[in-house]
């Protein structure tokens, strides 16, 4: 953990934010929204199977999935090409160079869930409006830097067992 430097009280800082992020207060913060925030550490997630609430009760297998695929979880700005053509080649740390234009803000896919949920644009017709503005960003970053090339493939590996 970092905490600023001009910070008034840096242990206290730090003490708190270690407070908050580790053991059962770190559980119980991530449950608040269970399977939505999922925890970062290990020792943390491997707590999340015996977790009682009512919605662990009704949804905890699909928590559980969600909680066993976090080391493997990216971010599509971070990991380009993990998967291609259907093929999950590992989490790689790979920077999309046309992320700015994607998902700096607003984001498109963003935007997209909004159409859909607050202004009730069907979900097909904005998927494929949101696809061709992401396709039409990309194409135009690569026509303006058309000497840039992707890093070759890694070997794929083996999806997690949920």
């Amino acid at each position: 953990m970092v905490v600023y430097a001009k910070t008034a009280h840096p242990e206290e800082t730090l003490a708190f934010l270690e407070f908050m992020t580790t053991g059962e207060r770190s559980l119980d913060f991530a449950m608040t929204v269970p399977g939505h925030l999922l925890p970062p550490l290990e020792s943390v997630r491997a707590l999340v199977p015996t977790y009682q609430s009512d919605f662990m009760s009704k949804y905890g297998d699909w928590v559980i999935t969600l909680n066993n695929l976090v080391p493997n979880a990216f971010s599509p700005a971070l990991s380009m090409g993990a998967v291609t053509d259907n093929v999950y080649y590992g989490r790689l740390s790979n920077l999309c160079p046309w992320a700015q234009r994607l998902w700096g803000g607003p984001p498109i896919d963003g935007t997209m869930f909004q159409q859909i949920l607050i202004e009730g644009k069907a979900p097909d017709a904005a998927w494929t409006e949101a696809a061709e503005k992401m396709r039409a960003e990309s194409d135009a970053w690569k026509a303006e830097n058309p000497d840039w090339a992707p890093l070759p493939a890694p070997e794929p590996v083996a999806t997690p067992a949920a």
